[in-house]
């Protein structure tokens, strides 16, 4: 009887060795899922180096011409000023007229004395243009201040708003000299030390 027992427990172990996975290696793991691999850390990016800054070129400091050019030098002059000054203090027409009058005069001054040194430096063409430009207006002054007052009632207003229109008239030919002078020397003439009997410069 022992005997049988033993072969059917024999034949029990044979049996349980044939089934699947009998033959697996007892160190595996009998779970279905893969053993996770490490992941790779990839190598950092370099950081590249900042590219330096081209440093400003400094730009080239411009010469400043005179402040405000001709025109707002020449708007100083001291005939404009003292006629402005006249006309301030002048309390009827005969004292607006003679403030015109003297404005004129000055004008006469400056032109006169003043034509001979607009040639400061000029070139020949240069000097040639300018010379015929005051012999004409020269030519014409009477008969264009004869249009300025026939263009005017013969009455007080008449007779100021003509002598305004002479005074710029003549101031206009002023500043032509003036101009032609500033072109070359680089400043306006002395018109004070005309207007005091010595010479332009």
């Amino acid at each position: 009887m022992k005997q049988k027992a033993g072969i059917l427990a024999a034949l029990a172990l044979t049996l349980f060795c044939l089934l699947p996975g009998c033959e697996k290696d007892p160190g595996e793991s009998w779970s279905s899922s893969p053993q996770s691999e490490p992941t790779a850390t990839s190598a950092p990016t370099p950081t590249p180096a900042p590219t330096p800054e081209a440093s400003p070129t400094a730009e080239p400091t411009a010469v400043p011409s005179p402040a405000g050019g001709f025109e707002a030098l020449f708007a100083e002059n001291p005939v404009d000023k003292t006629l402005s000054e006249d006309l301030s203090t002048a309390a009827s027409y005969s004292t607006i007229f003679a403030a015109y009058k003297n404005a004129i005069k000055n004008w006469e001054k400056v032109i006169d004395r003043l034509y001979p040194a607009s040639f400061h430096d000029l070139g020949s063409e240069e000097a040639a243009q300018l010379e015929e430009e005051h012999t004409s207006w020269k030519a014409s002054l009477d008969s264009e201040l004869e249009k300025i007052e026939e263009a005017h009632s013969d009455d007080e207003d008449g007779w100021l708003a003509a002598a305004q229109e002479k005074v710029e008239h003549y101031r206009a030919h002023a500043s032509l000299l003036c101009q032609a002078y500033y072109d070359h020397a680089g400043e306006l003439p002395d018109l004070e030390s005309i207007l005091s009997g010595q010479p332009a410069g």
